[in-house]
């Protein structure tokens, strides 16, 4: 594994922390299942955007912000579905559960992927110091 994606997956299980705990504010009865089936997705994905953010080049922020919001998206989608899925005859589903889970997932995963973009960024490399020796006459 490489030291972007191992760096990917840490900032994606605090994201997923930081998430549950703003939708804990907004819908509490969505909060612990958010973050227990938030987890396993949101590492393959972060994995993912790890091996991204060691091979891009070019605007490495736009084009990680872009993977990861669109990450974002798939994974309240997958959430109310497994929800709707698991929510039987007897139990009103909650209303606006797909908004509440994009809503409060943007916001810290932008934050971790500014984050992750400057973590792994490539350093300059250090210019090779010239010694410029006069010949003496």
């Amino acid at each position: 594994m490489s030291g972007h994606v191992a760096k990917a997956i840490v900032l994606s299980v605090f994201d997923t922390v930081l998430a549950s705990l703003a939708l804990a504010a907004v819908e509490p009865q969505l909060a612990a299942p958010a973050f227990v089936l938030g987890l396993g997705p949101a590492g393959a994905l972060a994995a993912a955007i790890g091996w991204l953010a060691g091979r891009a080049r070019g605007d490495r922020l736009a084009t990680l912000l872009v993977a990861a919001l669109a990450c974002v998206a798939f994974e309240a989608a997958l959430g109310a579905g497994i929800s709707a899925l698991a929510i039987g005859p007897h139990v009103q589903p909650v209303r606006g559960s797909f908004v509440a889970l994009v809503t409060c997932a943007w916001v810290p995963t932008s934050l971790l992927t500014i984050v992750l973009e400057r973590w792994t960024r490539p350093g300059d490399p250090i210019p090779r110091a010239r010694w410029i020796r006069r010949a003496r006459v």
